[in-house]
């Protein structure tokens, strides 16, 4: 899921062996800076940068340099500073080197699309299901949160359904702007292709797969296709919601449900002092999970405008997307029809890109038309009420030596290619490479083995022991004492981002 590019002999890391190849500069890498993305995405051409609203990243361990990197980030692409927060509701996590690039690219990239949102951090103890669902209820009980993204998963469990109701909204819940309001929780579908995640299969859950992206001279969409890694497919646990039926016919809840660009070849620039010490690349589903999740954090500052508290994802946010479609799809959607990740993409709702990638400003736009103002309250905002904000100046340049590729692997965790991380070294100080030559060794996997952790069965009344083991992807296998993924009574073992 995280992929970077570096230019180092082997070091070693805490986790093991971290090695890199020289390769030979063969295929064309496109690293893409959040201007870009916002305009191939009409994120541009919205007023709103989600003021009033705070995004709550959800993830595990620690990454002591989460600060300063965002910092960092905003220096190099002329962004604000956030209200920037971290949370550890069960005390101080350990470091981790894979978490705290997964924490980094979370957080730099929701604060990229909204970036007058206040981010709020919850760092869980550990990766245990138990740690991280403690995380996912701390980050809905806390006032002016609004969504909540979760670029983690494990493969799906028996006892799955009984977790889902973490991602609900509290009662008497204070969103964005100090309105009362709903919460809506965002995950990635995986980077395994057709499988399917929890908490990504959840019903209450906004799932979101995997594109490939490709811009013009201009930023404007030239091809966006379905990515090979992309998650999806049909739940084993999860019924479908109504929401679905017009659009699916497996009679059970269906993942993604739509789609953000994820691929290798059009991956993200995100800053990493802690583990990789520099400018890096990273890819996978888990980008468009935060970044579906500003999206939503700008529908919210549009409503809270007109005085309307924020969405329910469960109640709102999803049938609301859902029936966008129904009333324009093409206004709304990025309809995906070419690629194939084990189920082929095609016309209107797959199961590799569900209803295709965001028309962000139309999207947003039909968020706020869709809810009824309440009574009394203004029609809508005036113009000088609205932020907007001002595009960075692009600074690119070519890179001048090639760029190579670390894979590192989870294997006891996932058959998938685990943790993919591209990474720019020593990178000039306000210049971004825009693209380089790469290349994958087909001789070396890279692979950097992780223990698997067998925590102590709880008790029934709480979540489902799993660990969520740093990896590529959002997908991971359960490891109980008779081999066969979990789904057994209590599930225990790891899962992993």
């Amino acid at each position: 899921m995280l992929g970077f590019v570096r230019t180092t002999h082997p070091v070693t890391q805490k986790h093991g062996r971290l090695r890199c190849e020289e390769l030979e500069p063969r295929t064309l890498l496109t690293i893409y800076a959040p201007s870009q993305i916002l305009h191939a995405y009409g994120f541009d051409k919205l007023p709103y940068d989600g003021t009033g609203q705070t995004i709550a990243v959800v993830d595990a361990y620690d990454n002591p340099n989460a600060a300063s990197d965002l910092t960092a980030f905003d220096q190099q692409f002329n962004l604000p500073d956030p209200a920037f927060t971290i949370a550890q509701p069960e005390g101080q996590p350990s470091a981790d080197l894979l978490w705290g690039l997964e924490i980094n690219l979370d957080v730099q990239w929701a604060h990229a699309i909204a970036p007058g949102a206040s981010i709020l951090l919850v760092e869980a103890k550990t990766s245990s299901l138990g740690d991280m669902m403690t995380a996912v209820d701390y980050a809905r009980q806390q006032p002016g949160v609004v969504a909540v993204t979760m670029s983690w998963g494990s493969s799906e469990f028996s006892l799955e359904t009984r977790d889902d109701s973490y991602f609900t909204t509290p009662s008497g819940h204070i969103g964005g702007s100090g309105l009362p309001g709903g919460v809506t929780f965002v995950a990635a579908s995986g980077d395994s292709g057709g499988s399917v995640i929890w908490p990504s299969s959840s019903t209450n859950v906004l799932s979101i797969g995997g594109t490939a992206l490709t811009l013009d001279d201009s930023n404007n969409i030239a091809s966006e296709t379905g990515w090979s890694g992309s998650g999806g497919g049909p739940s084993k646990f999860e019924s479908e919601p109504n929401a679905q039926q017009p659009f699916q016919g497996y009679a059970m809840r269906t993942t993604p449900d739509f789609s953000y660009n994820a691929d290798l070849y059009s991956a993200y620039y995100v800053v990493d002092s802690y583990g990789f010490n520099g400018l890096v690349g990273v890819y996978g589903t888990s980008a468009g999970s935060e970044q579906w999740a500003a999206l939503i954090a700008l529908a919210d500052q549009a409503l809270a405008l007109q005085k309307i508290g924020s969405l329910d994802g469960a109640t709102q946010t999803i049938p609301a997307l859902y029936n966008l479609a129904n009333t324009s799809y093409a206004t709304y959607y990025n309809d995906i029809v070419d690629g194939y990740n084990g189920y082929q993409a095609g016309p209107g709702y797959d199961l590799v890109t569900g209803l295709g990638s965001p028309i962000a400003d139309q999207v947003v736009q039909g968020l706020i038309n869709g809810i009824a103002p309440p009574p009394g309250s203004r029609a809508a905002a005036s113009k000088e009420e609205l932020l907007t904000q001002s595009q960075p100046a692009e600074r690119t340049r070519t890179a001048e030596s090639p760029i190579q590729i670390v894979h590192l692997s989870t294997p006891l965790l996932s058959p998938s290619r685990g943790v993919e991380v591209v990474a720019i070294a020593n990178p000039v100080a306000g210049d971004v490479p825009k693209a380089a030559e790469v290349s994958t060794a087909a001789n070396w996997d890279g692979k950097v083995a992780v223990p698997l952790i067998q925590p102590t069965q709880v008790a029934s009344a709480r979540p489902a022991e799993n660990r969520l083991e740093s990896g590529g992807g959002e997908s991971g296998i359960f490891a109980d004492d008779l081999g066969n993924d979990g789904l057994d009574g209590i599930e225990r073992g790891e899962m992993r981002i």
